[in-house]
């Protein structure tokens, strides 16, 4: 359970965590807050107000800041304080494989029960898919642990 904040324009636990990773960024890369400010286009009284836990990043702002600060975006989120717990990213293969752009170029084209159906076939087939690999495992461990038994 994520702790509730007072307002949404009133920075929370997670936007002074984010403040703070990006001043520590900016003091590793030898950045003086006039210097991020130019970078950025924002102005010292913004700057200092934002690393101070006072004022939000804007998300735009933030994915400048990592660029010009040579991190990732994720970077700035990592560490969280306590009581807040990451989600953690699911594993949605690779876009690296030309049958998944395949296969969501042909979902896109899908509509209504269609999609249901695809989608339930899907399921079937990896619960399946996951069901053989646990017999395949007790398979192999029934081998490894015969003859330890005594008969029945």
């Amino acid at each position: 359970m994520q702790p509730k904040r007072t307002s949404p324009r009133v920075p929370g636990a997670i936007d002074r965590h984010v403040a703070k990773r990006a001043r520590m960024q900016r003091l590793r890369k030898g950045l003086t807050q006039p210097q991020l400010c130019e970078r950025l286009g924002v102005s010292l009284t913004a700057l200092q107000a934002i690393e101070g836990g006072r004022r939000k990043w804007t998300a735009y702002r933030l994915l400048m800041c990592a660029q010009v600060l040579d991190c990732d975006v994720g970077h700035f989120f990592r560490d969280p304080p306590a009581g807040y717990a990451m989600p953690e990213e699911p594993d949605v293969g690779t876009m690296e494989n030309g049958d998944t752009r395949r296969l969501l170029r042909a979902w896109d084209q899908l509509t209504g029960n269609a999609r249901k159906h695809v989608l339930a076939l899907t399921i079937g087939m990896a619960r399946s898919q996951r069901n053989e690999r646990r017999v395949a495992e007790l398979e192999a461990l029934a081998a490894r642990t015969e003859g330890l038994l005594p008969a029945a």
